[in-house]
């Protein structure tokens, strides 16, 4: 069996099903989700401009045609590895045909007990002995930053990127991310077994950054603190053999049902994965049915590691509301939301007694659209494009003039123009449209206040302020903490407090206002309403082809003002809810 290099990274439940097909109902499998895509997308437009100013600067490079067949691919990698005058392979390929040309080139015997499949963006040669293949380093492209510069007690040395050779400059602070770090140890421990790595295990990622690469020794790269701390290499090491357990179980258990399952279904824990992955519909119906009342990471705060370490081994929903057994706080919280998971009556959670929220004779909600949100929600946070404020929807309600909050008339200020220019005036025509409705309610002597669910709000007025102070009609930061500190009330800390069970339309209990709303009756129009899809209608919205992108714009403000209604239904209904 062999396998690739982000089998280290994966969730044993989607390793199961991969290599245990027979043993699930597929059906309803998604061949890529909308966030696959979108962050594939993401990917596919920096690792193609960096590629591409690679070749342009660089005479000693080759690049393993991808159209060829699999076998044809790893022959072109061994051919540029015997060639002094290349110094850069883009695209390689390592399985079982390279390793055997190699292991045969070097004078060696080749034998079948490789587990590892290779594809790194690239291969920097290191040296040209020994002959005939040299040492070489894997490097690869990725759309976030190279490393974390807030980590001190590592370091790696940074080079010019573009020169496609190693030449790893002074040591710089910082860590390669562990995702990436784990990845390239895979690669490091490949080139290993067939004699071409480098025995300081240098690798590199070149970043968001183009311009240059990231080295770092993988020996010497740890994470973890203390004596407890381990290696790139080391943490690698643990993850494959746990990796390759769960496959090669499943793999038997693909023709032998009686053979035990090689992992207990959960959510991954990892916000990036789950919403890319396109076993997420399968997992869910698995965990619903566990044990008859659902597995416990179903719940808000209960992800595997809790699970492992606050809650008894195996148990199940059900289990764990009749559970009579004191547990710690983790354990009692898991407890109460279990609970409340069976019941579906919402409580405070305990400890809290202030519960309240503020009522205003004019209240407005807000809510913007950014054009890499979706990506940001599930911790992706950093991407190639620009980051866009392009919409900012609003819905007003005098209650003393309109009863019936549905009622209230709502609006949208947009610009699909992708510019600083564009996005400025969408925070200009929103400011001034809430500066004005604070000036008339003081002047009819009313009270007013602006609700908003999760601080993302308060984070892009604040970038406003200090982003855009160049340009006319931008508050200063002062002005923007006064309105901030006499307007703006935040949803979504009002409901933490409360321990609320799934909707009808998903078994996930989080705090997304994707999944409270319903509680309180509201439906989003879209059935394909959600942050992945509004990423890829952003892309049509501002392509400039019509009429796709009339569609879109439409499709967005559609989903705004549903997502601005959302946090009034909410509001409305917890002001409504007795809770003992």
């Amino acid at each position: 069996m062999r396998l690739d290099s982000r089998v280290a990274l994966a969730c044993p439940e989607f390793l199961h099903k991969r290599f245990a097909p027979n043993q699930f109902d597929l059906s309803n499998l998604a061949t890529e989700t909308p966030m696959a895509k979108a962050i594939s997308e993401q990917g596919f437009i920096h690792e193609s401009r960096v590629i591409a100013n690679l070749i342009d600067s660089n005479r000693g490079h080759f690049v393993v045609d991808k159209d060829l067949p699999t076998e044809l691919r790893e022959s072109e990698t061994v051919d540029a590895l015997r060639s002094e005058s290349i110094k850069l392979i883009i695209n390689p390929v390592l399985g079982e045909t390279a390793e055997k040309l190699i292991t045969t080139g070097l004078g060696r015997n080749w034998s079948d007990n490789h587990t590892r499949n290779s594809r790194p963006d690239l291969l920097i040669r290191l040296s040209t002995g020994p002959e005939p293949f040299g040492i070489w380093a894997a490097v690869d492209i990725k759309s976030h930053g190279a490393f974390d510069k807030e980590n001190k007690s590592n370091e790696v040395f940074l080079a010019p990127a573009l020169d496609g050779s190693f030449a790893p400059d002074t040591p710089t602070a910082g860590r390669l991310k562990e995702d990436d770090a784990v990845q390239l140890a895979h690669y490091q421990r490949h080139l290993e077994s067939i004699g071409i790595a480098s025995p300081d295990t240098w690798s590199g990622i070149i970043g968001r950054d183009a311009s240059v690469i990231a080295w770092a020794k993988l020996a010497e790269t740890k994470f973890g603190r203390g004596k407890s701390a381990l290696s790139a290499l080391a943490k690698y090491d643990l993850q494959f053999d746990e990796a390759l357990h769960v496959a090669e179980t499943a793999l038997k258990r693909n023709n032998d049902p009686a053979v035990p399952a090689p992992a207990l279904p959960m959510l991954d824990g990892d916000a990036r994965k789950c919403p890319t992955c396109s076993f997420l519909p399968i997992c869910l119906d698995e965990m619903v049915s566990y044990k008859g009342t659902g597995n416990v990471t179903l719940l808000a705060s209960v992800t595997p590691a809790k699970a492992r370490n606050d809650l008894p081994t195996g148990i199940s929903i059900g289990e764990l509301a009749e559970l009579d057994e004191p547990l710690n706080a983790a354990g009692e919280e898991a407890k109460q939301q279990a609970r409340v998971y069976r019941s579906g009556v919402p409580e405070l959670k305990v400890g809290v007694s202030d519960f309240t929220i503020p009522s205003f004779d004019i209240e407005i909600d807000i809510d913007l659209e950014n054009s890499q949100g979706a990506l940001q929600e599930i911790g992706f946070d950093e991407s190639v494009e620009p980051d866009r404020l392009y919409l900012y929807g609003y819905i007003t309600h005098d209650r003393a003039v309109v009863a019936d909050w549905e009622k209230s008339p709502a609006g949208t200020f947009e610009d699909y123009s992708s510019s600083r220019e564009g996005e400025h005036s969408v925070y200009l025509r929103m400011w001034n449209y809430l500066q004005e409705q604070i000036a008339q309610a003081q002047t009819m002597g009313k009270t007013i206040g602006i609700f908003h669910y999760s601080s993302h709000e308060l984070t892009w007025w604040r970038k406003w302020a200090i982003n855009f102070a160049d340009l006319s009609g931008t508050p200063s930061s002062t002005e923007m903490e006064d309105f901030i500190d006499n307007y703006m009330y935040d949803l979504f800390p009002v409901a933490q407090k409360i321990v609320f069970p799934p909707n009808s339309k998903s078994p996930i209990c989080n705090y997304s206002i994707k999944t409270l709303a319903p509680l309180a009756g509201f439906n989003w129009h879209a059935d394909d309403a959600g942050g992945a899809n509004s990423l890829l209608k952003y892309k049509d919205a501002i392509s400039g082809v019509k009429p796709v992108a009339n569609e879109a714009q439409d499709w967005l403000r559609k989903y705004n003002i549903d997502d601005v209604m959302a946090t009034m239904a909410l509001r409305n209904w917890l002001r409504d809810q007795q809770f003992d």
